[in-house]
């Protein structure tokens, strides 16, 4: 056995070399900047924003709070080419460059009913993260229907550092929204997130509004190459709408014809900040709950498979005075303004009207999986980021219409300008029950190529199966009488989206894509309607009631 051992022995009267005293040196500041790099979720990969042939935006919860945005309706205000509406106070509607088919998500679970009945209520923000618009066709991307674009809403995830936030906020029309959240460790391995946000307004004309919004989140790590999440979103809002203040649907005029109301005017002497033509009951009551549930699990240091599971549930009961009409008739004198009918006088009464109100109920149940496949590696020399994917989901939706009122609040006529928001009770019972049921299902392809440092090339195919069964039933308010003959819609596509990215300096950048999109056909033949098609010809249903128009 050799072994060595080294020893060392100071010498006496050695001299030191200065440079080998320890010595206190004061350096310059150094200020290093780290900009994160913004990455789309609806990708499912981790690709930047510079990197992809779209038009696209993320608004950061940064920009939420500075600009105090709440919900969706407030997106456009860091969103160019968005256009959001409002209608009758509840419900919204959103177009992307003049297009409507914009695809809503929560956390990448889509919301339908805006697709069925083209606008529909949404909530306020709690919890939320960050919001990504698309703006342009994407159904390659996300699935059908994605003509206008996508919005997405994604919410905070846990974090193991304990943080807790609030904000409150006043604001016109006694206005006030509280927000408070907080997040942090319950073990080594799951973290918890708990958010909720209220609001309480007047609104202009009585469009009062009551909103209850709660989020809550776990994700859960075993191991290192598992991880779970877990979160559920609830909400109940309460609003009073707002249908508008009638206008004149002609020309009218005097006793004396004089014109004094042009067609579109608004009756003179309503104070248009405060009257309401609303009945006392009109309502729109929407809850909602919700879960988003995933699964990542590491296949390798460049594989991982995701599974994205949801569920949620919606009821929503809508009673609405969403017409007005005048009184009028053919008998001279009795009232003092009159409209032309071709050639004939109806004379008008411009200071009364009638209420017609409109109502409706409906459930709605979903249920959608997302599995994937994704990661990274290399081919001809270029890196390639890659998914592969199916997606299902099951919709249904029951809803109560074919409205049936009676009661004094019919057939009380109201002043325009001094209305009474309590004439009567009013019954209501529906005469029809409409049951839709859609099953979707996908097969994705991405592919995200970096053809050198600053030319990027991207990839994404998508086979959609659409299948949608529609009932209509006659009812006594909510009990079936007469059971209808189910239609059932099928319509299959394939949908591409191709583009190449090239980047002139770090954060500015060209690009060209070409893209198609795929809105199955959702229209029932039905007998009273003549159809036809670009030519003029008749088109006759088929047997299921398909109409291709």
């Amino acid at each position: 056995m050799a072994g060595a051992v080294q020893a060392q022995q100071a010498v006496p009267n050695e001299t030191v070399d200065p440079s080998d005293v320890d010595t206190t040196l004061y350096l310059d500041e150094q200020v290093v900047v780290g900009h994160r790099m913004k990455r789309l979720s609806l990708f499912r990969l981790p690709v930047t924003l510079s990197e992809t042939p779209l038009t696209m935006a993320i608004v950061d919860s940064k920009a939420l709070r500075d600009l105090n945005i709440t919900d969706l309706l407030q997106i456009n205000k860091t969103t160019a080419g968005i256009r959001i509406m409002n209608n009758y106070g509840g419900f919204h509607m959103f177009r992307a460059r003049g297009m409507d088919g914009l695809v809503l998500l929560s956390n990448g679970i889509r919301d339908e009913r805006a697709e069925i009945y083209s606008c529909a209520p949404t909530s306020s923000f709690v919890g939320v993260d960050r919001v990504e618009v698309i703006k342009g066709p994407s159904s390659a991307l996300i699935g059908h229907s994605a003509i206008g674009g996508i919005i997405n809403v994604l919410y905070s995830q846990p974090s193991a550092r304990t943080s807790v936030d609030a904000r409150i906020a006043v604001g016109s029309w006694n206005t006030y929204t509280a927000q408070v959240g907080a997040t942090g460790a319950l073990s080594p391995t799951v973290n918890f997130r708990l958010d909720y946000t209220g609001i309480q307004s007047d609104g202009w004309r009585d469009n009062t509004r009551r909103s209850n919004n709660v989020y809550a989140a776990l994700d859960f790590r075993p191991n290192d190459r598992n991880k779970f999440s877990f979160s559920a979103l609830a909400y109940d809002n309460r609003v009073h709408t707002d249908p508008g203040i009638p206008r004149f649907q002609n020309d009218i005029f005097d006793e004396n014809g004089n014109k004094v109301y042009s067609k579109g005017d608004i009756p003179t002497g309503i104070d248009l900040a405060k009257t309401s033509l609303t009945y006392v009951n009109d309502h729109l009551n929407d809850k909602h709950i919700s879960s988003t549930n995933i699964w990542e699990h590491n296949l390798s240091e460049n594989w991982l498979l995701r599974d994205v599971l949801g569920f949620s549930y919606n009821t929503l009961s809508y009673l609405q005075s969403e017409e007005f009409s005048h009184l009028t008739s053919k008998t001279p004198g009795r009232y003092k303004h009159y409209y032309m009918n071709g050639d004939e006088k109806v004379y008008i009464s411009v200071d009364s009207i009638l209420r017609e109100p409109f109502h409706f109920d409906y459930d709605n149940y979903y249920a959608g999986n997302q599995l994937s496949v994704q990661g990274q590696f290399e081919a001809l020399g270029m890196r390639h980021l890659a998914s592969f994917g199916y997606d299902f989901s099951y919709m249904s939706l029951k809803r109560w219409q074919g409205q049936v009122f009676s009661g004094p609040a019919i057939s009380t006529v109201m002043s325009i300008r001094n209305p009474i928001s309590n004439p009567g009770y009013l019954d209501e019972k529906f005469s029809q029950i409409v049951d839709f049921i859609e099953y979707y299902h996908s097969l994705a392809a991405f592919d995200q190529i970096n053809v050198t440092d600053r030319l990027a090339a991207m990839l994404a195919l998508r086979y959609n199966m659409f299948r949608r069964n529609i009932t209509t039933s006659k009812s006594d308010n909510r009990v079936v009488t007469e059971k209808g003959e189910p239609a059932i819609l099928i319509d299959n596509a394939p949908t591409f989206k191709v583009g190449l990215v090239y980047e002139l300096t770090p954060g500015s950048r060209i690009y060209a894509s070409v893209s198609n999109s795929f809105r199955p056909v959702r229209t029932v033949g039905d007998n009273n309607y003549v159809y036809l098609d670009n030519k003029g010809r008749t088109i006759t249903p088929n047997s299921t009631g398909k109409v291709y128009a």
